[in-house]
């Protein structure tokens, strides 16, 4: 019994910690989406919404040709210049406390006559994925499996075959799916607590030979065994007996 309860506690207690130390993942969900609508049918580059734990999602390019023109529906990101070096970059900052998995984007794209053709994209120099620009809107589903421990994270959008500098690219209906792990405690404090659980442990293995000791030191009266005082008394009825 004792073996068994000690394994219990043992079992108890590594749980307990583990569960503390290193949250499960939670199930993917959208951490930012962007229909670039605002109200009465303006254009709006801000996210439509935005997970908790992001400081904030917004669209740069280099060179500074980001502007909006027809979407689907409603109105669309669009930048020109891929005559060139220009790209357009989704910049997602977290609060510091997570660490990004990424899981898939979701958008549709369309280039103008003179536009790029191909679409490549990419994070940190890692191409992800690429695909073809048609001249109207195509939609693209697309497995990231990013992670990133870095509070500012940035994923590259280029544009390539295009043939004038005014030649536009256009992005609508983009939604960023995944999730914001918490930031796994360090090896310090396994350090700290692997003595700590070693001496809980000991204590406990002692208070539970202590009680059974004490469960266990009397023997019971079915057992055949004679006490001191039920000798006296059988050798007193002895005696009385004529």
């Amino acid at each position: 019994m004792d073996i068994r309860h000690s394994r219990r506690i043992r079992a108890c207690l590594f749980s307990t910690l583990c569960i503390g130390a290193v949250s499960g993942a939670a199930h993917a969900s959208t951490l930012a989406t962007f229909s670039f609508d605002g109200a009465n049918g303006a254009f709006d580059a801000g996210p439509g919404t935005l997970a908790s734990g992001l400081v904030s999602a917004l669209w740069r390019d280099d060179a500074g040709r980001l502007s909006d023109l027809a979407g689907n529906p409603g109105r669309a990101l669009s930048a020109s210049g891929f005559t060139g070096t220009n790209q357009l970059h989704l910049v997602l900052e977290q609060s510091g406390a997570h660490r990004f998995a990424l899981d898939r984007l979701l958008f549709d794209v369309r280039g103008s006559a003179s536009g790029p053709d191909t679409w490549t994209l990419s994070h940190a120099g890692t191409e992800l994925a690429r695909g073809a620009v048609t001249g109207s809107f195509r939609s693209f589903d697309v497995a990231l499996g990013v992670l990133s421990n870095a509070r500012e994270l940035v994923l590259d959008f280029a544009g390539g075959g295009a043939t004038a500098i005014t030649g536009t690219l256009r992005l609508d209906n983009v939604r960023l799916e995944g999730e914001l792990r918490p930031v796994p405690l360090p090896g310090s404090f396994f350090l700290f607590a692997t003595p700590l659980l070693g001496a809980l442990l000991a204590r406990l293995r002692m208070r539970c030979a202590q009680w059974l000791g004490a469960g266990h030191s009397r023997q019971p009266s079915s057992s055949g065994k004679y006490s001191p005082s039920m000798i006296g008394r059988a050798s007193r009825l002895a005696m009385m007996r004529p």
